[in-house]
């Protein structure tokens, strides 16, 4: 029974209760009330009607009690049937009305899915399959999450009750997102079912399930009802829900803009901000007077272009009435463009975000993705619920069950369509993806002859209107008779055709076949009924109307052998007439923007890097004007306002096509004006918006400014820093910026310029990135002679004095003492006059000529008294550390123990007032590190232990961190080589079995299993001195196989080279030519690949000898 006729039965029934009661009323007030009153009564009647024997009448009638209480419930019962409408229809739609249905729909049980969104059939067979909850998967956790996102929006509206928060309100809202037919509106329609206490769901997050009883659960209502309606009492979670859906505000008009007047009639053919407007000052209206009755889920299924936006605006402005909580759930492919959502990767998990200034979103969109399938387990229960005619799978269950998933592959879209197949009789064995297709595009076809479209045009122009069209984006009449001369299409047969369709959108625009599965089988019916030219020239014609449509339609139909529509798809646009400048932005748009299953990794994304390719290729083809059209559209192609639709940016895609664009205006003088301010006003959206939704954006931006700085000759670097200070409010975001612009710019005179820019603004962030990336000792004496020329300008504020130290952590990080002692020698000179006039006057000491590790250590006292009056500030005491534990490195390279352990005490003493601080320890882990570094040339085995303990002692504190592990890992093999070197080949292994043990946890890692391979190569070393060939052997085959993943990184294959190496020395001790040839066989199939390394030419060297020697 449809919703209509409940009502007026209720509403019926309702009327006939009230009109019983007033009769009932009567006799209980005749019954109370005294004769003498009614007696009076009759007496002033019968003298205002002037009938004597009135009284009389009435005399008689309260002489008798039977006949007196049948008058008085005839007298009620007329009075309540004549006052019904009156009384009853406000108390019923107080009481007793689910909800306004002149604003929305009422909610049924799902219909089975019709592609041309026709009119129902009737019966049980137009309803869809019995609803199964999931057990696990996907689908089972959207369950979940969108129970959670009811008993949140709950949860806000119990504290807006209690607190009176005018912050938040009633109104919260949802999104389920995912592809067509995946199940997304189906599972939210059993979620509204399920709140309204029609279904019997074992449901995950309800602890009180709803009685099985019809009775039972009326009783539940009734009890809800008194509650909430008559008494005024607030909800309880557990209470029956009003459900419907939003009436949309419009039907498939879309609003097409673009910048190039010579594309609109392409791609805008009609504006719909008026009607738009219109309708949704009446939805505006209609929900202005809407109060919920009770707790109300709203759907919104496929919402066009501004009706999300609007219809939250909508609710969020009358929220504050709102007695109940009422949560608006918005069903759709993709995340609605309006609403300006984002998603960005942070700590590898994904965060939403809105800039649309919508309040009240309840939790992240749920994504069904596109994996979403069937299980066994599920068909089972299907089959098992499935009202007549019953589904038979087969005599075998379990086996029949599998093949039909193998035949509809799981699919939810398909598996409804392989069950309505064998309800009509189709044999489980001809039950296929194409066979199911084929059946609804029949449909379809018959649809179309039934409806008068019947001639090769009609369908030629429906599959034209399906490759290049959408639900949001249609193409329109307009696009059409430009391309079809004299074209004529029934209007009425298209009403016809789409009942569901507003009428006024088909005066416009056709809609395409949906979902997208059923179009495209649609379209490649016909194209193997047309002829191949006929085929070729639809395509082209898809390509001019709307190109972005016609590239997605090519992305889905992919390419398959002795498919027509594949190969007429297949053909390069250009060959079909296409500009040129279409195709760029495009191919551009696709390699860049991609949907919400485009995460890196997919096949989506791997399509993205060829069209990125497509894009470059026609970009070469571009004549200078329409080179500057596509810049001026690329530039702003990632801006979050104007592409919110796509959840993931190729940014660095974006950068290089920009840059190949940009390249003809380096060295031009008109670039600093129009060009510069542009670029500029790009980044500042794209990174003030959302930073984080960029994962390499700070690398690429950087490099995005460094290449506008060389276009402009270096005269714009002051308003770059204003931008990035503009942009990055953080200093944390501003120094990781400045780190990449500074490594982009290194080895450059800009580079200097930079430093005193920095110096002169007092910004810490461009000086420490700047004296990062510089790498001579003149780079380093030009920025001290800055410093010290300017003590007398500037004051020596504190990120000043962080600049000094920052200058001796890198002095100690290159090895400059040993590329130039006297110029060296003037740089610490220089340091120490600083550090004079940064501590207390006179409080340097002479200046001795040192060089080498003396410098170093001198360097590292003249930190010390720089940092000595900041004793409790982070970064002085953090640099300071970083000091000393370059020291160490210097230190252990020299195999200076003594000195590797002074090193260490003072990186202890630093980080010992910073436990908690993982930087800290990780410095210290690394200077202990490097001790175990110098302890192992020393060969001091127990030295060698003490250092691997600590650092082992300090990881243990950080299990999860990445780097405590790889430099424990590092501390194991310098280990090993010192067992290797004390001939113990037993501690060796035990070492190894360590590195190997950490190395698992990170597989897919290169620098750990870079560390297993090295391991392994001292093992062999250990191995070779104990002259153990077959243990070498191992050896070789285990680093083989950690190089193989590996083929292309030199590092790795000198690690192998290096094993076999120690194998032919095995092999030449034991006398074995063969044996020691073949090794170096392979050490030459190595090397000569590399013939510019010098390391692994020496190797070969070596191994060549080796074989000399035996001969």
């Amino acid at each position: 029974m449809g919703y209509d006729k409940r009502r007026e039965k209720r509403l019926r029934s309702v009327k006939l209760l009230y009109a019983v009661l007033v009769a009932a009323a009567m006799v209980i007030t005749g019954a109370v009330l005294p004769d003498a009153i009614y007696q009076l009564v009759a007496q002033q009647l019968s003298l205002l009607l002037g009938w004597p024997a009135f009284i009389e009448w009435m005399t008689g009638v309260l002489d008798s009690r039977y006949a007196k209480w049948f008058y008085l419930a005839g007298v009620g019962f007329v009075i309540g049937f004549c006052t019904r409408s009156r009384v009853v229809n406000p108390l019923y739609a107080r009481f007793l009305e689910e909800f306004d249905d002149a604003t929305f729909h009422p909610m049924s049980r799902a219909k089975a899915y019709d592609a041309l969104w026709g009119a129902d059939v009737g019966g049980e067979d137009a309803y869809a399959l019995p609803f199964v909850l999931p057990q696990k998967g996907r689908l089972f956790i959207a369950w979940v999450k969108l129970r959670q996102m009811v008993a949140a929006g709950v949860e806000r509206a119990e504290k807006v009750k209690k607190e009176q928060n005018s912050e938040q309100s009633m109104f919260g809202w949802g999104l389920v997102v995912g592809p067509s037919g995946i199940g997304k509106s189906r599972l939210a329609v059993e979620l509204a079912r399920h709140l309204r206490c029609e279904t019997r769901f074992d449901d995950p997050i309800k602890e009180n399930p709803l009685p099985s009883s019809r009775w039972k659960r009326r009783l539940v209502k009734f009890s809800s009802w008194w509650r909430v309606q008559v008494r005024g009492d607030f909800c309880d979670p557990e209470d029956p829900w009003d459900t419907g859906w939003l009436r949309p505000t419009s039907e498939s008009i879309p609003s097409g803009r673009t910048r190039d007047k010579k594309k609109k009639k392409q791609t805008e053919t009609f504006t719909a901000h008026d009607t738009r407007t219109r309708v949704a000052g009446e939805l505006a209206k209609g929900l202005e007077k809407w109060r919920p009755r009770r707790p109300t889920l709203i759907l919104l299924d496929d919402p066009h272009q501004g009706d999300t936006s609007a219809a939250i605006n909508i609710f969020q402005e009358n929220a504050k009435a709102y007695r109940h909580p009422v949560i608006l759930l918005i069903v759709s492919h993709e995340v609605p463009s309006d609403l300006r959502l984002c998603k960005t990767r942070s700590t590898g998990k994904d965060i939403w975000e809105h800039q649309g200034g919508f309040a009240g979103m309840l939790g992240y969109p749920i994504d069904l993705g596109v994996t979403q399938w069937f299980s066994p387990q599920e068909i089972r229960r299907i089959v098992a619920h499935a009202p007549p005619p019953k589904i038979t799978i087969g005599n075998n269950r379990d086996e029949d069950i599998a093949k039909f998933i193998k035949k509809t592959t799981g699919h939810p879209f398909l598996v409804e369509l392989g069950f309505d197949g064998l309800r009509q009789g189709i044999p489980l064995e001809n039950i296929s993806r194409k066979v199911l297709l084929a059946e609804r595009v029949k449909r379809i076809k018959e649809a179309f002859d039934r409806y008068g479209l019947k001639k090769d045009n009609d369908r030629e122009i429906m599959m034209v209107a399906t490759i290049a069209g959408s639900r949001d984006q249609p193409v329109t009449l307009a696009a059409f008779k430009e391309e079809y001369a004299g074209i004529s299409f029934d209007t009425e047969a298209l009403c016809n055709l789409f009942p569901h369709e507003a009428r006024e959108n088909l005066l416009h625009a056709i809609p395409p076949i949906h979902p997208a599965i059923i179009g495209e089988a649609f379209v490649r019916a016909l194209s193997q009924e047309i002829s191949p030219f006929s085929l070729k020239n639809a395509v082209a014609k898809a390509w001019k109307m709307n190109a972005d449509e016609t590239l997605g339609f090519s992305l889905r139909v992919g390419f398959i052998e002795n498919d027509p529509l594949s190969e007429a798809i297949s053909v390069p646009p250009e060959n079909l007439g296409v500009d040129p400048a279409v195709l760029v932005a495009v191919y551009a748009k696709a390699g860049i923007l991609l949907p919400l299953e485009g995460r890196p990794g997919t096949t989506r994304h791997n399509q993205a890097m060829a069209m990125t390719q497509k894009a470059k290729h026609y970009i070469a083809r571009l004549s200078d004007e329409k080179r500057e059209q596509a810049l001026d559209d690329l530039i702003f192609l990632p801006v979050p306002g104007a592409r919110a639709t796509y959840q993931w940016v190729r940014i660095e895609a974006w950068w290089e096509l920009t840059q190949i664009l940009l390249a003809k205006y380096i060295g031009a003088e008109t670039f600093s004006a129009a060009v510069f301010s542009q670029r500029l006003e790009a980044i500042q959206k794209i990174a003030r918006e959302n930073i984080g939704r960029f994962r390499t954006l700070p690398g690429s931006m950087a490099d995005g400014l460094r290449h506008t700085l060389l276009a402009c000759d270096g005269d714009r670097l002051r308003e770059i820093c204003l931008v990035v200070h503009s942009v990055y409010k953080k200093q944390g975001r501003c120094r990781a910026v400045y780190f990449w612009f500074a490594r982009a710019l290194s080895g450059s005179d800009h580079l200097h310029h930079c430093f005193k820019k920095a110096y002169g603004d007092d910004d810490a962030a461009l000086m420490q990135a700047v004296i990062f990336h510089t790498r001579s000792a003149e780079d380093f004496s030009r920025f001290l002679q800055h410093i010290l020329s300017g003590l007398s300008h500037y004051p020596l504020s504190r990120n000043r004095k962080l600049a000094g130290i920052h200058i001796i952590k890198q002095l100690c990080r290159w090895d400059l003492p040993k590329e130039n002692s006297g110029h060296f020698h003037q740089l610490i000179n220089d340091l120490n006059t600083i550090a004079q006039a940064i501590t207390m006057p006179g409080a340097s000491r002479p200046v001795p000529q040192k060089t080498g590790l003396a410098a170093y250590q001198h360097l590292g006292y003249i930190a010390e008294r720089i940092a000595a009056s900041f004793s409790e500030d982070r970064d002085f005491q953090y640099a300071l550390a970083i000091t000393w534990k370059h020291y160490a490195w210097a230190a252990s390279f020299r195999e200076d123990v003594d000195l590797c352990k002074d090193c260490v005490e003072h990186v202890s003493g630093i980080s010992v007032r910073f436990p908690e601080d993982g930087d800290f320890q990780r410095e210290l882990a690394e200077t202990w590190r490097h001790y175990a570094y110098a302890a192992s040339c020393s060969e001091d085995v127990d030295l060698c232990k003490d250092c691997v303990e600590y650092v082992n002692g300090i990881s243990a504190l950080f299990p999860e961190d990445r780097d405590f592990q790889y430099q424990l890992a590092i501390a194991w093999r310098y280990y090993a080589f010192a067992a290797a070197n004390a001939g113990n080949l037993a501690l060796c292994k035990e070492c190894l079995a360590c590195v190997e043990k950490i190395s698992a946890r990170f597989p897919e890692d290169r620098d750990f299993q870079f560390e297993l391979a090295e391991t392994w190569r001292v093992y062999a070393y250990a191995a070779a001195c104990s002259e153990d060939v077959d243990l070498c052997k191992d050896c070789v085959e285990y680093v083989n196989g950690i190089s193989v993943r590996f083929p292309g990184d030199q590092d790795f294959q000198y690690e192998l080279a290096r094993t076999w190496r120690h194998y032919a020395y095995a092999a030449a001790k034991a006398d074995n030519l063969t044996l020691c040839k073949e090794c170096l066989e392979r050490v030459e199939s190595i090397s000569v690949r590399f013939p510019e390394d010098r390391k692994l030419q020496t190797c070969l060297h070596e191994v060549q000898q080796m074989v000399l020697g035996g001969m």
